[in-house]
């Protein structure tokens, strides 16, 4: 972790490779505002503010648990955050990535429906009479 400026404090998974919504999901709901950095969450603590005050035993034992691993882990302050994309082995984001991450688990034998290649010809075509000579 570095200087927290681009990974969000609730939403990434920087946590001991977790995201804090996740590890205290009572104090994420309770969370005022959810859209925030790490840099500016533990800005004066900012983030305790947030969900504080603490009423049920839910609550103080997330808090607890939150505080103390927020409390141990080491970051760089004179780093920029780098973001991982954990579904490619090189842990770079690109289109390409993004489509094969979203098919994963998708079985084969399951296509997605194919649409008739004549059907968007007749479609393109009427198109192009229309727009391009006014004859449809």
């Amino acid at each position: 972790m570095g200087k927290g400026n681009k990974a969000s404090f609730w939403h990434s998974s920087w946590v001991n490779g977790a995201a804090p919504k996740n590890l205290a999901p009572s104090l994420f709901r309770k969370s005022r505002r959810k859209n925030f950095t790490v840099q500016q969450a533990l800005n004066n603590n900012f983030w305790i503010n947030q969900v504080c005050p603490l009423h049920m035993g839910a609550e103080f034992r997330e808090y607890a648990s939150l505080w103390e691993q927020i409390s141990l882990l080491d970051r760089n302050p004179n780093v920029d955050d780098k973001i991982i994309w954990r579904w490619m082995s090189d842990d770079n984001y690109t289109t390409k990535s993004a489509y094969r991450s979203s098919l994963l688990g998708r079985q084969e034998d399951n296509p997605l429906p194919q649409f008739g290649r004549q059907r968007q010809n007749q479609n393109v075509n009427s198109l192009h009479g229309f727009c391009c000579t006014g004859r449809y």
